[in-house]
């Protein structure tokens, strides 16, 4: 199927084989300003873990000949409010809560530099010829393009949030002179003091970066292991008992390790390793995507092996001339402590004017309803 406007020409067509897709989504990347998460760097591993049951598209968008838009859609009918179906279709995710725990961040389509909008409205113009489908999603989106354009295509905002991306701002400080800690507030800073004072008791403090494919592997089987014990002592299961999860990573990491777009980071203390980073590095920028610490090595209240390392690495992409450290999505107090600057990713829906959707929000309202505590003459809770 395809449609047709004055400048651009879109088509959406099955997934060509992945080393055709790689040269055009690679050429098309070199005249983009992509993300790490729609970098073939990510999108080609992912459609390689994508089972075949997954039914997945590709949008293309041309103008005068040459390929000015991609992205990759997959479909699924999901169940609104546990029993209305919606035809979804998601942007780089598929709707499948083991394979989306991948989790992607900052995700937008990819679009020649200058084009972003053009292509947003080319893209959502094409999809509302097909009545294949009822909802749009858009899981970890960076941006506005496509919700802009939500109103004047009659789509509504379904179900959705925004949740804070804290990150350090590496070129600025850079640029003007400036020391991270001093960026810090005084109390982060006595607790990052405190707590490499403590370490230094056991041992010289240090960080080193994963020399090879084989010691990035070590340290991400090291990695691995001190998370699943944090979160296990939370009663949680954790990022790595998800098979999908694991085996994605661990292929992840021993293909890109060797190309710099993939760092694992140690932190040592004497001769311990003590805390671990897995970071992604693309266009000057690091996204600290997961990490492990050694919580029980020290027994004092001091002791912060998770401050020390973001600390110690923060400064080591500062010197080497990186523009941000990004913390990736989420408010918890380290990002907010060790941060200096924050925007916001979404996860949201467009939806098409369905009577299924009304339904949902029915459903929804009068769920809220039976679910409030009665409220006795008294004025107590019964």
């Amino acid at each position: 199927m395809s449609s047709n406007s004055p400048l651009i020409h879109v088509d959406c067509v099955p997934i060509p084989p992945l080393e055709s897709l790689r040269q055009s989504w690679v050429e098309l990347e070199s005249r983009s300003s992509s993300s790490f998460f729609n970098s073939w760097t990510w999108i080609g591993p992912w459609l390689e873990h994508i089972p075949e049951k997954v039914e997945r598209r590709l949008l293309r968008a041309a103008w005068s000949g040459r390929i000015v838009g991609l992205a990759v859609i997959c479909s699924k009918t999901v169940r609104r409010a546990r029993v209305v179906p919606s035809r979804t279709l998601f942007v780089h995710c598929t709707g499948e809560p083991e394979l989306d725990e991948l989790t992607v961040e900052h995700n937008r389509h990819l679009a020649e530099a200058g084009l972003e909008r053009v292509v947003a409205r080319a893209f959502a113009d094409h999809l509302l010829q097909r009545n294949d489908w009822d909802e749009l999603s858009f899981l970890g989106w960076s941006g506005d393009l496509w919700m802009n354009h939500g109103a004047e295509l009659h789509l509504r905002e379904g179900t959705g949030h925004s949740r804070p991306c804290r990150h350090v701002e590496l070129g600025r400080l850079r640029r003007d002179g400036a020391k991270y800690v001093d960026q810090l507030s005084a109390s982060v800073r006595y607790k990052i003091r405190r707590a490499i004072k403590e370490a230094e008791h056991h041992g010289e403090v240090q960080i080193e970066t994963a020399g090879s494919t084989g010691e990035a592997m070590e340290f991400l089987s090291q990695l691995e292991q001190l998370h699943q014990k944090s979160w296990g002592t939370r009663g949680e299961p954790g990022s790595f008992a998800n098979p999908t999860f694991k085996r994605f990573h661990e292929d992840f990491v021993r293909r890109e390790s060797a190309t710099g777009k993939v760092q694992l980071i140690r932190l040592n203390v004497g001769n311990h390793g003590v805390g671990y980073l897995y970071n992604m590095v693309h266009g000057g920028h690091v996204l600290q995507y997961q990490s492990g610490f050694d919580y029980e090595f020290s027994d004092s209240t001091s002791w912060r092996p998770g401050v020390i390392c973001h600390t110690l690495a923060i400064e080591h992409y500062l010197s080497s001339g990186m523009e941000t450290y990004d913390f990736l999505a989420g408010d918890q107090r380290y990002k907010k402590e060790l941060s200096t600057a924050s925007d916001e990713l979404t996860w949201s829906t467009l939806q098409r004017p369905r009577f299924r959707f009304r339904l949902e929000r029915l459903l929804r309202r009068f769920e809220g309803f039976i679910r409030r505590p009665s409220i006795s003459t008294k004025g107590k809770l019964e």
